[in-house]
């Protein structure tokens, strides 16, 4: 178990011994692929606990304009399949099983049957994040299961349909802090994410991570989420303006968004 669900085994660690738990998510290749190696080095290094690597879209249904951007940009300079598990390879190599695929299940549902089925376990990833996969239909869930990988729920809210036991090797569950488009700063919906989280662990899912992103940008937020007794933060749209303004400044926000998380 300890080999083969490595990412899980840690955060529930970190829950158990109620350590907040923070994950960072980065468009991959952005702004050229050398770069988002080194940035990906940087938030390891920095105790980052895992990284969302964003395979490049078309259409960012659920991505704010920072992110969607960069998504175009690394699109318009030729990026190619291969160079997404060029990174991956070279993430998995130094990250431990610490690197989660995200990406937008209506564009990578072809490719993903016909090849990145198993090429994307070649390259080392192990997990997946697809906000936009309808989690109850279970053929797809299992499909995508039972070739290796382990999907990570983006669940908004409880759905009765919804087959909670699926998920039960997932290493954290993704709450997202309100309804809408990442990125907008300081929006937290209180009432909702105190809702949300007491229905989950009414579920099966009750001992695995509750984390929060959408919309966390200081260690104010990190604070207010922590305070409504979830582990932990994703971070996104935050973490790639600090890096574009300078990666000292991204080092900056790590240390604020910790300190918030640690009260």
């Amino acid at each position: 178990m300890l080999q083969t669900n490595i990412l899980k085994n840690s955060l529930i660690k970190k829950k158990e011994d109620n350590k907040p738990v923070m994950i960072a998510y980065l468009p991959a290749a952005y702004p050229d692929i050398e770069t988002s190696k080194k940035w990906i080095e940087i938030l390891f290094d920095n105790g980052i606990d895992a990284v969302e690597l964003g395979y490049p879209s078309k259409s960012t249904d659920m991505d704010g304009k920072t992110i969607s951007d960069a998504h175009q940009e690394v699109k318009n300079d030729g990026f190619k399949e291969s160079d997404y598990e060029m990174i991956a390879r070279y993430v998995s190599r130094n990250s431990s099983g610490r690197l989660i695929a995200m990406g937008y299940w209506k564009e990578l549902r072809e490719k993903f049957y016909s090849k990145f089925e198993n090429s994307w376990l070649r390259s080392g990833i192990k997990y997946l994040l697809l906000p936009d996969l309808n989690l109850s239909n279970k053929t797809e869930v299992k499909y995508i299961q039972d070739c290796g990988y382990k999907l990570i729920p983006f669940i908004s809210r409880l759905d009765f349909n919804l087959n909670y036991s699926l998920f039960k090797n997932a290493p954290f569950i993704y709450c997202p802090a309100y309804k809408g488009k990442t990125g907008n700063s300081g929006k937290i919906d209180k009432l909702h994410l105190t809702k949300l989280k007491e229905k989950l662990r009414e579920t099966v899912l009750k001992d695995l991570p509750l984390l929060v992103g959408f919309g966390i940008s200081t260690g104010e937020d990190a604070f207010r989420v922590r305070s409504l007794g979830y582990d932990g933060i994703i971070i996104g749209t935050a973490m790639l303006k600090a890096f574009q303004e300078s990666e000292n400044r991204a080092l900056t926000l790590i240390r604020e968004l910790r300190a918030g998380l640690e009260g």
